[in-house]
């Protein structure tokens, strides 16, 4: 029941299903784990909540949902795949993000995330030292 909410708010969201590349690989960049890795990104666009909290082994906790509406906060896993692509699972392996990243500035991230450009707010977490 669990992981049938989960997957039904992700569709919500428009997250899931994302197979291809980026729709113009000449302008993004590569993540790297240490951007990742003791960091929480935060999406700043529309009444969509989408926050992730990244650590070294693997394991990003999220909060999914809306501004005026339900919230998740599954404990998903991250990678990057060989082509530079931020990957986010579930325990399944089932693929909930594929986050092309296309600049970071000033504390900002602009992404593509299905086919649509995001920003992302990067901020350090408290006492943790980034890429560790």
């Amino acid at each position: 029941m669990k992981i049938l909410i989960l997957s039904a708010l992700a569709l919500l969201l428009g997250c899931c299903g994302e197979k291809s590349g980026p729709s113009n690989p000449e302008r993004t960049e590569r993540w790297q784990s240490e951007e990742l890795t003791g960091h929480r990104y935060e999406l700043t666009d529309g009444d969509i909540v989408q926050i992730f909290t990244f650590f070294k082994e693997g394991a990003v906790a999220a909060t999914l949902g809306t501004k005026s509406g339900p919230q998740t906060g599954p404990l998903l896993t991250w990678k990057i795949d060989p082509g530079g692509v931020l990957v986010i699972q579930d325990s399944l392996g089932s693929t909930f993000f594929r986050i092309v990243k296309i600049r970071a500035m000033d504390g900002q991230v602009i992404t593509e995330v299905a086919g649509e450009t995001k920003t992302y707010r990067k901020t350090v977490l408290p006492g943790r030292t980034p890429g560790r």
